[in-house]
């Protein structure tokens, strides 16, 4: 019995000491090249109005994220312009998490950056 249990304990640790070297090596850059230079706009429905977005691609990476306009309210939407756009910049991808508090303008600039960055995919 005990021979089997830590049988089972090294194949849980190999098996999630692979599983974390296939998700490292997935999330490394390929040197291909995701989006084509240039900068894109999006728009979505914030909270209380419109939010657009321009994004910034060079080097088939995004680096910059402006917000172009929005009506949110101050004080209470800062947090997701705050928290999601340093995330997306990170991440390369509009999959973070939104930031409590301010779901509708997180989701917002979610939508807006990935209308934008379908463009600048399409235009690849």
């Amino acid at each position: 019995m005990v021979k089997h249990s830590v049988r089972t304990k090294v194949s849980l640790v190999l098996v999630f000491c692979l599983s974390l070297a296939t998700g490292i090596f997935w999330s490394m850059n390929s040197g291909e090249e995701r989006f084509k230079d240039g900068v894109y706009q999006g728009l979505a429905q914030g909270y209380m109005g419109e939010i657009e977005i321009a994004i910034t691609v060079a080097g088939g990476r995004i680096n910059d994220i402006n917000v172009v306009r929005h009506n949110e309210t101050p004080g209470i939407s800062d947090i997701a312009f705050s928290q999601v756009i340093p995330a997306i910049l990170q991440a390369q991808s509009s999959e973070v998490d939104v930031a409590t508090g301010a779901t509708g303008t997180s989701n917002a600039i979610i939508v807006a950056f990935n209308q934008a960055a379908l463009v600048a995919e399409r235009d690849q």
